[in-house]
């Protein structure tokens, strides 16, 4: 073969495997998008089609609020690229991933790319879910804050960014309230012994970020001997004051195949096993827009939950809002068997004493029990009959169920050992 020939050869080889690695970054970053969005994208439909407006308003959240994007996205005209998104023959699902698809390819390719390539050094991929560690997207947005100093013009200016950011994400975050309303989905009755991981998140690889303050990562996850054990073995502990300390943030832990809608009204066991330790705390999300704190310390187990929620910059992301506590207001008290049920700065909160309840192993397998009805959540303890009861708004991602396990430790684990869920 003539050199000139395999040079040819040689550069179309390598122009195809760079073009298949750079596309199969792009159908990545597609997969997790419409595993993550899916529920806002939704949302935005207006008669099952979407307006230029809500495109646009899509495009801006799924990449971040970069600033090269949004300059962009306000340059072109939409309407007549998105006419043809027609559902036709396609399932809801299929239709939906359709649009993702399409939306995102009005990106161009030197915008879309640096920011899939910083995007993917931040996804963790785990088995065959792929989940982001929400936010610190956007490459302007992060050089800028990297230099920022407190007090300076540069953080005021930021902050007003973040704050006008939160409000554009409040007005489109999908609340129950709307999704109640949609009748698409099938009712499901599910019982998992998580016996193998086609439904169960293995992460033994856990990402590390970091920003200028601290490091962030996602709990170690892995199936072993009928259940998973989820647990904070690696965890960094900063030994210097300068270091920076380690924080876990919430991780999908069930992949939910069947895509069972939490939206609706459930009803839901978790059966788990839960350490005493003092500055360990278990919480449970669902839809990112519940969230169940657990905590064994000090002789008694405590379930806790926000009054209420509010949006932050980045989508999915809800923190706590506990303002409106103005005092501890006992709901209930049981004193035959140390039980609480009560109001106050930490949220809503259900205070069990171990001592009083003889009849639960605490070291044993435990079980809570929620069910949703309408826009009200409902938690109770190994069929007891006192209730812990919160009412929800915000609702970002109605196929989620995910856990976070914190403590300033290695030592600190969870099991998760059977799922049921059912539609009511």
């Amino acid at each position: 073969m003539k050199p000139q020939k395999i040079v040819f050869n040689l550069f179309v080889l390598l122009s195809s495997t760079v073009i298949a690695f750079a596309q199969s970054k792009t159908d990545k970053f597609e997969n997790v998008v419409n595993e993550q969005f899916s529920t806002l994208l939704e949302s935005l439909l207006v008669d099952g089609n979407i307006d230029e407006a809500n495109a646009k308003m899509y495009l801006e959240t799924i990449f971040g609020y970069d600033e090269s994007v949004t300059n962009y996205l306000q340059t072109i005209d939409l309407s007549k690229k998105i006419d043809g998104l027609k559902q036709g023959n396609l399932s809801f699902d299929n239709y939906l991933s359709t649009i993702n698809s399409s939306l995102i390819s009005f990106i161009p390719d030197e915008k879309k790319q640096s920011f899939i390539n910083y995007f993917e050094k931040r996804m963790i991929v785990q088995g065959s879910t792929n989940e982001l560690i929400s936010g610190e997207i956007g490459s302007n947005t992060i050089n800028l804050v990297a230099g920022l100093i407190e007090g300076s013009k540069e953080a005021k200016a930021e902050n007003l960014k973040r704050e006008a950011i939160a409000k554009k994400i409040e007005d489109i975050t999908p609340t129950l309230s709307r999704l109640n309303n949609t009748n698409i989905y099938t009712k499901l009755k599910i019982v998992d012994e998580i016996d193998s991981n086609e439904n169960w998140v293995v992460n033994t690889n856990p990402v590390i970020t970091e920003d200028k303050y601290s490091m962030l990562t996602t709990n170690y996850s892995n199936l072993e001997n009928g259940y998973l054990k989820i647990s904070t073995e690696n965890y960094k502990q900063a030994i210097f004051d300068w270091e920076k300390g380690m924080y876990f943030k919430p991780m999908r832990i069930y992949k939910n195949v069947e895509k069972f809608d939490f939206s609706k009204d459930f009803k839901m066991n978790l059966f788990f096993k839960k350490e005493r330790k003092v500055f360990e705390t278990i919480t449970i999300e669902i839809g990112k827009g519940y969230h169940l704190s657990i905590i064994r310390q000090e002789g008694y187990i405590y379930f806790m939950t926000p009054l209420e929620y509010f949006c932050t910059d980045k989508y999915g992301e809800l923190k706590a809002d506990n303002k409106k506590a103005k005092s501890d207001k006992t709901k209930l008290t049981d004193k035959e068997k140390g039980i609480i049920i009560s109001k106050n700065g930490y949220g809503n909160t259900f205070f069990i004493r171990e001592s009083k309840n003889k009849d639960i192993d605490f070291d044993g397998i435990l079980k809570i029990t929620i069910i949703k009805k309408g826009n009200s959540f409902i938690c109770k303890f190994n069929d007891l009959e006192y209730e812990l009861l919160s009412d929800i708004n915000y609702f970002p991602d109605k196929y989620y169920l995910g856990l976070v396990l914190n403590d300033m430790s290695k030592k600190s684990y969870t099991e998760i050992h059977k799922l049921e869920l059912e539609h009511l």
